[in-house]
């Protein structure tokens, strides 16, 4: 099959991509003492209370609510927890978060050119937040990258700003931690003038713009390309022009075959739905091995859990154990196939999974009965 040639490229026109910036606060240092800090939301630091508030969101009460009420990421969560095991007990032994209606009149989003939406997710040992935008065409190819570069730009300034807030309305400044790094999600789901039978040309333009939106480098149309395959993450048996690329904190979806001008009579919000579960994924999996990595650092130090909130230790004991579901088993030595764990599963959350592999399994080992490190 051939590739994608330069004129047929350049005819590429993008109607619309959709861009979303996921970050994760912690707040290790008010759920490790054994003395619990006074904060304005104190049911997330300790395990009961937050399961009464769990219970009390899955009846509608309250400014808090279940993470899947609005369907925001619907396939993630029905795989991860489905709707017969949604139980407030359930929920807190696969810490799912508490989706929380933050107040963002203050911050503002001030991108009329885009759809902005913000999310906010609260767990016992920090919050998650992810900034969506859907950023409509048409736009050549080359024009929509520096569109979504200088969205991307304006998003992580109103994202710094909205961490600050929730600083404050959550915590009223009691945690310092300084947020991890920007995780982001691009996905374009709608283009023309590409076709989905022609693989990526490993030194072609459609490549180029998807290196661009990965490594979020301002120089991006000057830089050598390394190896295709290098930033390519599996994904299930697709056309020859699909293609997720990416690395240690970025995904870019291209799906031709899904765009909404290719298949106009076929469910149209595929790309959209796509583009949710990756995101509500990529900043669960964050969330788990933050706390994950906390874990392994704390215990390298001191070598016992004695000194830590029961709270804090069943956390960093289910997310080591969950991390291990998400990322899955391979075969084992015998060549039988080992049963697969109930849960979402994907390649892209497991290359996320084993950027933290290290510090994954030094919490699986130390945390976990009977002890376990993750397959490679």
């Amino acid at each position: 099959m051939m590739n994608q040639t330069a004129s047929q490229v350049n005819n590429i026109v993008v109607n619309e991509i959709r861009l979303s910036l996921i970050q994760f606060m912690p707040a290790m240092g008010l759920l490790r003492p054994l003395k619990r800090a006074t904060i304005p939301f104190s049911f997330l630091l300790n395990g009961s209370q937050f399961q009464t508030e769990f219970a009390d969101a899955l009846n509608g009460g309250g400014q808090l609510r279940p993470p899947w009420r609005d369907s925001y990421g619907k396939l993630f969560w029905a795989r991860y927890l489905p709707k017969e095991s949604r139980t407030a007990d359930q929920s807190w032994r696969s810490l799912v978060p508490l989706y929380y209606e933050f107040d963002q009149r203050e911050v503002g989003l001030p991108l009329p050119e885009c759809d902005a939406q913000v999310r906010t997710y609260l767990y016992p040992w920090g919050i998650g937040v992810i900034v969506d935008f859907g950023c409509p065409g048409p736009r050549p190819l080359f024009d929509a990258v520096d569109h979504t570069f200088e969205i991307q730009r304006k998003g992580k300034a109103v994202l710094q700003l909205i961490l600050k807030a929730l600083r404050t309305a959550v915590y009223a400044d009691a945690s310092t931690e300084e947020a991890g790094d920007l995780f982001s999600v691009v996905t374009v789901t709608d283009a023309t003038g590409v076709s989905s039978d022609a693989p990526v040309d490993p030194t072609g333009d459609i490549r180029r713009a998807l290196e661009a939106l990965v490594g979020w480098n301002p120089l991006w149309r000057k830089i050598p390309l390394g190896q295709l395959m290098t930033g390519s993450i599996s994904i299930r048996p697709s056309p020859p022009g699909h293609i997720l690329y990416g690395d240690e904190r970025s995904r870019v979806v291209w799906f031709p075959e899904e765009f909404r001008s290719t298949s106009p009579a076929r469910y149209p919000h595929t790309l959209s739905c796509y583009h949710q579960n990756l995101t509500i994924a990529s900043l669960h999996a964050e969330s788990l091995c933050q706390i994950a990595r906390d874990a392994s650092a704390q215990w390298q130090l001191k070598h016992s859990w004695t000194s830590f909130s029961a709270t804090y230790h069943d956390c960093a004991r289910l997310a080591a154990g969950i991390l291990g579901r998400l990322h899955g088993r391979k075969e084992g030595e015998s060549g039988k196939k080992k049963p697969k764990p109930k849960t979402y599963r994907s390649g892209s959350v497991r290359t996320q999974i084993l950027v933290y592999q290290e510090d994954v399994n030094i919490a699986r080992t130390n945390l976990l009965i009977p002890p376990s490190a993750l397959d490679a």
